[in-house]
């Protein structure tokens, strides 16, 4: 395997285990700048979020699951234990993005996101899931911040 999937596995095997996501981040901080600015004109959620599903399937220690229905609600991306790896962590993103020409919408972005996954966690189906953490991954495309 290469040097670089040798390096995000080491990174999802620390978020797996220390649930210490500033790692991952930082190589999707990376990954977004390597993008030209022109790709950003047309840049949204979606984009955003390929990213990150391409960097959680590097890694075997999760099912990377995008979109998935609980209850007619789709969180962005959970990760789910994957048999036969034990992790002491498991995750729900939700992913916002904003405008760079409109920085105003980042607190909106981030309360939006906030109130979505406490009604995620609020589902039956999420509340089994054992040592679940949420997060909500805002972005403008250049700065990345979580909450």
């Amino acid at each position: 395997s290469s040097a670089a999937s040798d390096v995000y596995k080491r990174q999802l095997y620390e978020l797996a285990f220390s649930n210490d996501i500033s790692l991952i981040i930082n190589e999707y901080t990376n990954a977004l700048q390597v993008l030209a600015n022109r790709d950003f004109l047309k840049l949204d959620e979606k984009h955003v979020q390929v990213i990150l599903l391409t960097l959680f399937n590097l890694s075997d220690l999760y099912f990377v699951k995008s979109e998935q229905e609980y209850s007619r609600k789709y969180p962005d991306i959970v990760l789910l234990e994957r048999s036969p790896f034990k992790v002491n962590f498991q995750f729900l993103l939700e992913i916002k993005y904003y405008k760079k020409s409109k920085p105003q919408e980042k607190a909106l972005k981030i309360k939006e996101g906030i109130e979505q996954v406490k009604g995620y966690m609020e589902l039956e189906e999420i509340k089994k899931l054992e040592n679940l953490k949420a997060y909500v991954i805002v972005s403008d495309g250049f700065e990345v911040e979580v909450g």
